[in-house]
């Protein structure tokens, strides 16, 4: 099992999870995007316990998420459902300008870079 993107852990990219962590430790490894792992936790002990559907929003470094249909978690075909991080907040730019992204312009990190003191001057 290969990551296919690491995301803001570009280090991760790539990384065959099966060949570094399983076959040296002999355990059975499976791995899921953070976004996608808090949306399951929140289906299993949190607030939508018992909820057939729902929707989550994370932020951190990015923007992430996680959608569940029928108590079914959504990866859709290029693992990236529920992912708002790729959502175009200005759509003069289109797909040139990563700051134009929501998982750049919209981040918990961004937010505390702009509400710190002194930020802007």
């Amino acid at each position: 099992m290969n990551i296919h993107y690491g995301g803001a852990l570009t280090f991760l990219d790539g990384l065959n999870l099966e060949e570094t962590l399983g076959s040296r430790y002999g355990v059975a490894v499976s791995a899921e995007n953070d976004a996608k792992a808090a949306t399951l936790c929140e289906q299993w002990r949190g607030e939508l316990k018992g909820v057939d559907t729902r929707a989550v929003m994370t932020l951190g470094t990015g923007v992430g998420g996680g959608i569940v249909v029928g108590s079914k978690l959504m990866h859709g075909s290029s693992f990236q459902a529920g992912e708002l991080r790729w959502m175009i907040t200005n759509q003069e730019a289109w797909l040139k300008e990563m700051a134009d992204y929501t998982g750049a312009r919209c981040s918990a990190v961004r937010m505390v870079e702009r509400v710190k003191p002194g930020a802007g001057q």
